[in-house]
């Protein structure tokens, strides 16, 4: 029931939860480059030579084994792929053995703390595979920083006046569509930054 309730709040109130407000452009700003640092590379499992794909399967394999068996496997395969990018927003919790620890509850003494060392021969397969995306996307990623950077300033003034220019609106069609034009004008100056770079 408080979900449904919050939920509604969210929906009647969208406008005023999520408006660009002046003191809020630098947070805006590392969103937006956030956002477009994580589109300026998409790779895929399929992407990744077949070869490291095979050496990352067998570590995984090794890495389920020395953890327990084939009960972890899963969590094993979603840990590792989330934490290279593979796999967005995974929804699961991993499971202590996948973690390398025992038992262990937030109020226990730390000395009790059990650290599982077994299986960590598999990580080194990971550690292959996250060598090679690091490799692969240091380019891109740099590329995307430098037009980032030099779009940065106007970038925030267009936020910054579209947030005064919004700040006496309320929620309306108009509001939306001056935001959804800011947007456009955000990929347009990209856009144009990289062609500057390539010139």
């Amino acid at each position: 029931m408080g979900a449904w309730a919050i939920q509604t709040q969210l929906d009647q109130r969208e406008w005023e939860l999520t408006k660009p407000l002046e003191q809020n452009v630098d947070l805006d700003w590392l969103d937006f480059r956030w956002r477009e640092m994580s589109r300026a590379v998409s790779l895929r499992w399929v992407d990744v030579p077949a070869c490291l794909r095979a050496l990352t399967l067998l570590g995984v394999l090794i890495q389920a084994h020395c953890d327990g068996g084939a009960g972890v496997l899963l969590e094993v395969v979603l840990v590792c792929f989330s934490q290279i990018g593979l796999i967005a927003n995974p929804r699961f919790h991993t499971v202590s053995s996948a973690s390398g620890f025992g038992e262990f509850e937030v109020t226990d003494d730390i000395d009790s703390l059990e650290w599982w060392v077994d299986g960590q021969s598999g990580w080194a397969f990971y550690f292959a595979l996250s060598w090679w995306l690091k490799q692969k996307r240091a380019k891109p990623f740099s590329d995307m920083a430098k037009r980032l950077e030099t779009i940065e300033v106007r970038w925030k003034e267009m936020r910054r006046a579209l947030a005064a220019e919004l700040s006496a609106h309320g929620a309306c069609r108009d509001n939306w569509e001056a935001l959804r034009q800011a947007n456009e004008t955000a990929q347009e100056m990209l856009r144009e930054a990289r062609v500057m770079a390539t010139e």
